[in-house]
């Protein structure tokens, strides 16, 4: 059979040129890819982590609108081993609160026990999760520390840092401090304000981190102090 006149094939170069231009492309689609597969991932990934800090910190703040002194518990910040803190910081909190619990028992109307803490996600150094615990206050559950623990539940999972700060009403650190005087019963007091800031991991491998920070007022901390009488002390 005859061919063609003037045809002729492809040359072994021609081939090979054509060859690398087509892995050339290949692997420029393929990086084009791999990067937005990344951005998708880190946007799935911011957004996963901003809808816990805006439900933590709504949760807080919440919380802490309703806290009330009560001398038999009084506002508590303390600091945990879980991570380490700068000075004036505190990752656990327990404090009275003047609102129905999440799971009220039956004709129960009273205040609350509310509690914060931190800790280590299973098999994660890195990763803490923060909890709370809800319950009431003048029942017998809330002087049983086994109770207490129970009623924890977890509030916000893959953390980095946890950090609250007590501010007294001149925005400096607080601390806690009980009212009285000669025959009057003091109020246990609460700071006027709680700075928190939440810090969740986006890529724990790449140290790659997104914060959270908000300072929530305390009206009851922002009141003067009123100190309660004695029944028949004339005022």
């Amino acid at each position: 059979m005859k061919g063609c006149t003037g045809c002729r094939g492809f040359t072994l170069v021609e081939l090979m040129i054509a060859m690398s231009l087509l892995a050339l492309v290949m692997a420029l689609l393929g990086t084009a890819l791999s990067g937005s597969t990344r951005a998708v991932e880190a946007i799935t990934a911011e957004s996963g982590v901003l809808v816990q800090a805006e439900t933590a910190l709504a949760r807080l703040a919440e919380d802490l609108a309703g806290a009330c002194p009560e001398p038999a518990l009084p506002f508590q910040a303390g600091s945990s081993a879980v991570q380490r803190l700068g000075e004036d910081q505190s990752d656990t909190l327990v404090f009275a609160a003047r609102h129905l619990p999440l799971e009220p028992e039956a004709g129960y109307r009273g205040p609350a026990l509310i509690a914060y803490r931190v800790e280590r996600e299973a098999g994660g150094s890195r990763r803490l999760k923060l909890l709370r615990a809800d319950v009431p206050l003048l029942l017998g559950e809330a002087g049983d520390p086994e109770a207490v623990d129970r009623a924890f539940f977890v509030l916000a999972e893959g953390l980095r840092a946890v950090a609250f700060e007590p501010l007294n009403r001149q925005g400096g650190p607080w601390r806690f401090t009980a009212v009285a005087a000669a025959g009057q019963e003091g109020n246990a007091q609460v700071p006027a304000a709680l700075r928190i800031r939440l810090s969740f991991w986006l890529d724990a491998e790449q140290r790659e981190s997104r914060s959270y920070s908000t300072t929530v007022p305390l009206p009851v901390g922002l009141t003067p102090a009123r100190q309660r009488r004695l029944p028949g002390q004339r005022p």
